[in-house]
């Protein structure tokens, strides 16, 4: 997750129940889904898409 209104909460892994509460706090972000691979370590983006709070 990523977004300046997260603050030291962004860049790290979260899981779906979050993202939820996170959205309920009102709060605009970039969710990105990832495959980590192991033959060549690095982690390969699937999608991306913005989370929209209430307004």
């Amino acid at each position: 997750m990523y977004g300046e209104v997260l603050g030291r909460r962004a860049g790290s892994a979260r899981s779906e129940k979050e993202i939820a509460e996170f959205v309920a706090e009102g709060l605009e972000f970039t969710v990105h889904t990832v495959e980590v691979c192991i033959a060549c370590r690095w982690n390969h983006l699937l999608t991306s898409e913005v989370a929209y709070g209430k307004c």
